[in-house]
């Protein structure tokens, strides 16, 4: 027993010695973490941006923090937890960080990423309309001859709208990116107030101008006529892919609400001084758009403030019901909404002023963007109907399927065989694949619509083995029948 003792104090003894000599064994060190507080995302138009962050290190000191731009080198930024990026381009762009703390060690990288773009930020400021059927026209039985007869018009299209009229601060990019010389504000001020003095010329141009910008066909040709797609004149205003000024229709419709087919005399309200700019109220000057009520759809400035150029040219009503209608011919072009000049008569809906020439500018006029949406393609659908499975022992298989495209038609199918090349295997829903290796294989097929878009992909799996063959046994005596022998 007392040996016993004394092997195991002197262990101890042993095990003291070799922790004093060599030390307490390491403990491990918690990495630094870093959180972000503020930065850009998404698309922005201001030229320099500042990122800032929280950093910590619960075993130790953040002795520095470094950053990237666009996945370059990372540099220093010593303790300072925020950093301005000026002067970036026209172009999409990454700023990450990380910290490190005072062992050496990194933390998590955060990282921001947006678009720059110095033309006007115009995705939020479009609202999407829904198409439907409206009552075109004087409705309230208080206006001019020239809006009767009240007609039924029907949009079977969707399109969008701006929110707001086109501020300074946007046709004045525009100006300073082709060399345009920028309109007189007539001292009232520019930034978000409506544009004026500009023309209907000066109008499709912006449009087309930032149609380009946005990579879409322009609207327009050199003598104002509208374009489809594929930039041949049309009078079809469901084929105008790129920004344009609405149509009266569309105007109207959307001043109304949309399907919301409110009843107000004015866009918003019966009561004018709720949602315009006007004679009575305006001071003899336009205002920062945006600064009355809105109508049902979110839109600002459809009564009063500017006089809005329409795509139409001025013409009389029809009294027939109308689908997509555009007056491309006429003794002069359509502005509509009223303005800070006039009237609350002139604010009201239904009223249609002419504004004369292409080139005709004023203080009391200026637009609206517009833009026909285009449907969306519902992709096509493919099903399995049959082929092999699991381990087979045929040299060759058959696979078919069925497909089918909602709003449109299947022009082509495509398969692939082990993950190769797709080959077309035309309208065809069927394929005989021969002469396979003994392995496993896969067999993948889908379909592509008339507007060019593919289906989910379908596929089988299976294993050939050619020695995997089933045994088989065939007949060659015994009894059938009803028999009396008592052995078979």
């Amino acid at each position: 027993m007392k040996n016993r003792v004394f092997t195991l104090c002197l262990l101890v003894l042993i095990a003291a010695v070799v922790l004093f000599i060599t030390g307490c064994p390491p403990v491990p060190n918690t990495l630094p973490t870093i959180t972000k507080v503020s930065g850009p995302s998404g698309t922005i138009s201001q030229s320099s941006s500042t990122f800032s962050w929280n950093g910590s290190d619960p075993d130790g000191t953040i002795t520095k923090y470094e950053y990237r731009k666009d996945g370059g080198n990372w540099v220093s930024n010593g303790t300072s937890t925020s950093f301005t990026w000026s002067e970036y381009s026209e172009d999409s762009h990454t700023f990450e960080v990380m910290a490190q703390d005072n062992k050496g060690a990194y933390s998590n990288i955060i990282s921001w990423s947006f678009e720059y773009s110095v033309g006007p930020v115009l995705l939020e400021q479009m609202i999407r309309v829904e198409g439907g059927t409206f009552m075109m026209g004087d409705t309230w039985g208080d206006g001019w001859s020239d809006e009767l007869p009240v007609h039924e018009v029907t949009l079977a299209y969707d399109f969008e709208i701006g929110k707001y009229e086109v501020t300074f601060d946007d046709y004045d990019i525009f100006c300073e990116a082709t060399g345009s010389s920028k309109p007189d504000d007539c001292g009232w001020g520019r930034g978000t107030r409506p544009v004026i003095y500009v023309s209907w010329r000066n109008a499709i141009a912006y449009c087309n101008w930032l149609s380009a910008k946005a990579q879409l066909p322009e609207a327009y040709d050199n003598d104002g006529k509208l374009l489809d797609g594929t930039g041949n004149v049309t009078t079809d205003i469901t084929k105008v892919i790129g920004y344009r000024l609405p149509t009266e229709a569309e105007w109207e419709y959307a001043a109304r609400g949309g399907t919301h087919n409110s009843t107000h005399k004015y866009s918003g309200s019966d009561d004018v001084e709720n949602v315009a700019w006007y004679s009575a109220n305006s001071g003899e000057t336009t205002h920062e758009v945006g600064t009355k009520q809105p109508n049902e759809l979110e839109i600002y400035d459809m009564s009063g403030n500017v006089g809005e150029f329409c795509s139409d040219w001025y013409g009389s009503y029809k009294g027939s019901p109308q689908t997509n209608p555009f007056g491309n011919s006429g003794i002069g072009l359509v502005n509509r909404g009223g303005d800070w000049f006039h009237s609350a008569d002139h604010a009201r809906i239904s009223n249609r002023p002419l504004a004369y020439s292409q080139n005709y500018t004023s203080p009391h006029l200026g637009f609206r963007l517009c833009r026909t949406l285009e449907s969306e393609n519902a992709v096509p659908t493919i099903t399995k109907v049959s082929g092999p499975s699991g381990t087979i022992s045929q040299s060759s298989s058959t696979f078919s399927w069925n497909g089918n495209d909602p709003d449109g038609t299947i022009t082509k199918y495509e398969y692939r065989k082990d993950g190769g090349s797709w080959v077309s295997n035309g309208t065809s829903t069927s394929y005989t694949w021969s002469g396979y290796t003994e392995d496993s294989h896969t067999f993948e097929v889908r379909a592509q619509d008339n507007e060019g878009a593919y289906s989910s992909t379908v596929s089988w799996s299976f294993v050939y083995d050619e020695g995997n063959q089933a045994p088989t046994i065939t007949k060659v005596s015994g009894p059938s029948g009803t028999i009396s022998q008592s052995s078979s």
